[in-house]
Protein backbone atom coordinates (compact mmCIF):
# COMPACT_ATOMS: atom_id res chain seq x y z
CA UNK A 1 0.00 0.00 0.00
CA UNK A 2 1.24 3.48 -0.79
CA UNK A 3 0.60 6.76 1.04
CA UNK A 4 1.05 10.42 0.08
CA UNK A 5 0.91 13.83 1.71
CA UNK A 6 1.70 17.40 0.66
CA UNK A 7 3.64 20.17 2.41
CA UNK A 8 3.20 23.74 1.15
CA UNK A 9 6.00 26.28 1.61
CA UNK A 10 5.71 30.03 1.08
CA UNK A 11 7.71 30.48 -2.16
CA UNK A 12 8.95 34.01 -1.44
CA UNK A 13 10.71 32.78 1.73
CA UNK A 14 12.55 29.88 0.08
CA UNK A 15 16.29 30.72 -0.23
CA UNK A 16 17.80 30.29 -3.71
CA UNK A 17 20.07 27.40 -2.71
CA UNK A 18 17.11 25.57 -1.16
CA UNK A 19 15.04 26.22 -4.28
CA UNK A 20 17.78 24.64 -6.44
CA UNK A 21 17.95 21.63 -4.10
CA UNK A 22 14.17 21.21 -4.20
CA UNK A 23 14.16 21.49 -7.99
CA UNK A 24 17.07 19.17 -8.78
CA UNK A 25 18.27 16.96 -5.94
CA UNK A 26 15.34 15.51 -4.04
CA UNK A 27 15.14 11.76 -3.46
CA UNK A 28 12.52 9.78 -5.41
CA UNK A 29 10.00 9.84 -2.53
CA UNK A 30 9.53 13.59 -2.96
CA UNK A 31 8.00 15.56 -5.84
CA UNK A 32 7.99 19.37 -6.15
CA UNK A 33 5.23 21.38 -7.83
CA UNK A 34 4.91 25.15 -7.99
CA UNK A 35 1.55 26.85 -7.66
CA UNK A 36 -0.62 29.47 -5.99
CA UNK A 37 -2.92 29.26 -3.01
CA UNK A 38 -4.76 31.93 -1.05
CA UNK A 39 -3.18 34.62 -3.23
CA UNK A 40 0.46 33.65 -2.70
CA UNK A 41 3.01 31.59 -4.60
CA UNK A 42 3.78 28.28 -2.97
CA UNK A 43 6.15 25.36 -3.38
CA UNK A 44 4.20 22.11 -2.97
CA UNK A 45 6.34 19.17 -1.88
CA UNK A 46 4.52 15.85 -2.27
CA UNK A 47 5.88 13.04 -0.09
CA UNK A 48 5.19 9.37 -0.78
CA UNK A 49 5.90 6.28 1.29
CA UNK A 50 4.73 2.82 2.24
CA UNK A 51 3.14 3.71 5.62
CA UNK A 52 1.74 6.80 7.34
CA UNK A 53 4.60 6.62 9.87
CA UNK A 54 7.13 6.49 7.02
CA UNK A 55 5.64 9.65 5.51
CA UNK A 56 5.62 11.45 8.86
CA UNK A 57 9.32 10.66 9.38
CA UNK A 58 10.10 11.96 5.87
CA UNK A 59 8.05 15.13 6.53
CA UNK A 60 9.96 15.82 9.76
CA UNK A 61 13.31 15.25 8.00
CA UNK A 62 12.28 17.52 5.10
CA UNK A 63 11.18 20.32 7.43
CA UNK A 64 14.41 20.10 9.47
CA UNK A 65 16.42 20.35 6.24
CA UNK A 66 14.31 23.25 4.96
CA UNK A 67 14.65 25.20 8.21
CA UNK A 68 18.42 24.50 8.36
CA UNK A 69 18.76 25.88 4.81
CA UNK A 70 17.39 29.24 5.96
CA UNK A 71 13.66 29.01 5.21
CA UNK A 72 11.85 31.36 7.59
CA UNK A 73 8.44 31.55 5.94
CA UNK A 74 5.11 29.90 6.54
CA UNK A 75 4.12 26.33 5.90
CA UNK A 76 0.51 26.19 4.79
CA UNK A 77 -2.01 23.51 5.73
CA UNK A 78 -0.05 20.27 5.31
CA UNK A 79 -2.35 17.51 4.14
CA UNK A 80 -2.73 14.37 6.20
CA UNK A 81 -1.21 11.16 4.87
CA UNK A 82 -3.71 9.42 2.56
CA UNK A 83 -3.67 6.26 0.53
CA UNK A 84 -2.55 6.77 -3.05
Amino acid sequence: MSYRMRVRLEASAVPKTLELWLAEALPVDYRVLYGHTKGMRVVNVEISGSTAADIEAKRVALMETVRAAGFDGMTLDDTKPRQA
